[in-house]
Parts: structure tokens; C-alpha cells; sequence
């Protein structure tokens, strides 16, 4: 299903299958896309601000691909009280994106030899990640993964999100190129202690850095004890 008029709302409705952006300025609300091993919502235009809210994202576990369908990518989109789960990876922001008040969790498929992420960008100009739950039951890889593979990354702020679960976390990575001008504040980590799946947050940790640019760090606790974590 491809959506071509800008201004477009699709309101209420209940979809199976996959809805491809070609249009600005397009609202989903109030409503419920169902999947099975493709992407539930595609866009690829940074400026196309396409909205979903009050929706549900279903990929029904049946990710069979080797590298994780993300069921929402991959630029100029705003997400905000979303419920997606239940593919390989949840959501990829390559370009300008926002996801707020969000429950993104269970990444998962069939095969098991995907790297699951709940939140993976290889080339960002815009980022925002505001007061979600985002969590992975798996041992990898992330709930956020920033990781400069395919372009730079910048204008980064990952803000008040419950994070739990995955190898670490939270990922800040140099690769072909450079991460930079990062914000990562107010966030909480959960542990087993506190109902979250490992006792270090991640199964490794809380989170890995590896870039010449690391980002402005501070506030981030876990939620069980309000202990500050440290870089």
C-alpha cells in the first residue's frame, strides 16, 4: 500500500501489510499495522514528516531475515505513544527522527541469527529519543544503537527513556565515520535487581563507547536504586 497525497490521515483502522510513504505531512493514529517479515511503515524522504501515534506495530515474530527488519525506517518521521514490537529490530533512523512516550520492546523472529536492536541509526542529522521503554530480552545488541557505518551521525539527544536489556543498552560508535554533538541525559537502566533482565543492565553492561567525540553524560541512574551510573 502506497500512500501518494500529502496530508493524507489514516485514522482507525486496522491494516495488514505494508504501507510505503511517498507523500508529506501523512498522520497515522489510533490505529493497528500488522506484519510478517517485511516493514510495517517505510519513508525515505528526511523532510517527509510523517506522524504515527496512539498506533500499534506488530511484526507477529516472523522476522526470518538474517539481519532484523526494522518495522519502521527509515527517515522523516515522528513517532509518539507507539507500541511496536515483535521483529528482528524495532526502529532505524537513518536521517531526521523522533520517537517520544513510546514502548518499543521484544525484538525478535525466527532463525536466531539476528543482531536485535530496538533502536539503530548509521547515519543521523537529526535524532530524538525522548521518555520511551525500550527494552531486549536478548543477551545482544542494543536498545539504542548510534553507530556511524554508512554516514555521520550528529544532533543527538537520547533524554528521560527507561532502557533494559541487550549486550549494553546504550551504543556510541566511531566506524567508517564519526558520531558527534550528543546529548544523553536523565535516562534510567534497569537491572535484575529491579525486575530488568541482567544484573548489569545489559548482559555486558550499561553501555559501550567507542568514538573520538563521546557525548554530554549525566543523570543517567538505575531505576531501582537512583544510583548514578558513570561514563
Amino acid at each position: 500500500m502506497t500512500i501518494t497525497v500529502d496530508g493524507t490521515v489514516i485514522d482507525g483502522k486496522d491494516i495488514a501489510g505494508h504501507l510505503e510513504i511517498r507523500a508529506r505531512n501523512v498522520t497515522i493514529r489510533n490505529s493497528r499495522i500488522r506484519v510478517a517479515n517485511v516493514q510495517a511503515v517505510t519513508v525515505i524522504d528526511d523532510s517527509a514528516r510523517l506522524r504515527i501515534e496512539d498506533t500499534e506495530i506488530d511484526g507477529q515474530g516472523q522476522d526470518a531475515s538474517r539481519g532484523g527488519i526494522a518495522l519502521i525506517g527509515r527517515t522523516g518521521f515522528s513517532l509518539l505513544r507507539v507500541n511496536a514490537h515483535s521483529s528482528g529490530d524495532i526502529l532505524r533512523i537513518d536521517g531526521w527522527g523522533e520517537v517520544q512516550d513510546s514502548w518499543l520492546h521484544d525484538p525478535n523472529g525466527v532463525g536466531g541469527e539476528q543482531h536485535n536492536d530496538v533502536i539503530q541509526s548509521t547515519n543521523a542529522i537529526y535524532i530524538r529519543i525522548l521518555h520511551n521503554r525500550l527494552e531486549n530480552q536478548h543477551t545482544q545488541t542494543s536498545c539504542i544503537l548510534l553507530k556511524a557505518d554508512l554516514g555521520s551521525i550528529s544532533d543527538v539527544v537520547v533524554d528521560s527513556n527507561l532502557m533494559n536489556g541487550g549486550g549494553y543498552p546504550f551504543y556510541w560508535y566511531d566506524a567508517n565515520y564519526k558520531i558527534t554533538n550528543g546529548r544523553v541525559t536523565n535516562n534510567r537502566f534497569m537491572r535484575q535487581a529491579g525486575g530488568g533482565y541482567w544484573p548489569k543492565g545489559g548482559y555486558f553492561g550499561t553501555q559501550a563507547f567507542q568514538a573520538s567525540t563521546l557525548p554530554q553524560w549525566s543523570n543517567n541512574t538505575w531505576s531501582d536504586s537512583g544510583q548514578q551510573i558513570g561514563m
